[in-house]
């Protein structure tokens, strides 16, 4: 449940700072919610095929999320400094 707190947090975080870059933050905030989902689903399944399939899905979208939030602190970075 730690991870998913995380993930509210996080979702939270992003929707503070919507106004400063809509379509990034946009972006966030789906990424967070399909990893929710994606976790529920995992917790759900008995099928091994699909559960396999979800746990390589659910890696792909932390890294796209990873990735995001990488690129909006470089954003916000350069706004302070230029």
């Amino acid at each position: 449940m730690t991870s998913s707190k995380k993930i509210l947090d996080d979702l939270s975080l992003a929707v503070k700072n919507l106004p400063q870059h809509p379509v990034t933050k946009l972006d966030e905030v789906n990424t967070v919610l399909h990893i929710l989902a994606v976790r529920e689903e995992i917790e759900r399944t008995r099928d091994d095929k699909y559960l396999e399939e979800c746990q390589v899905l659910l890696a792909e979208l932390e890294i796209h999320l990873k990735e995001l939030q990488r690129k909006s602190d470089i954003n916000s970075y350069r706004r302070v400094n230029y």
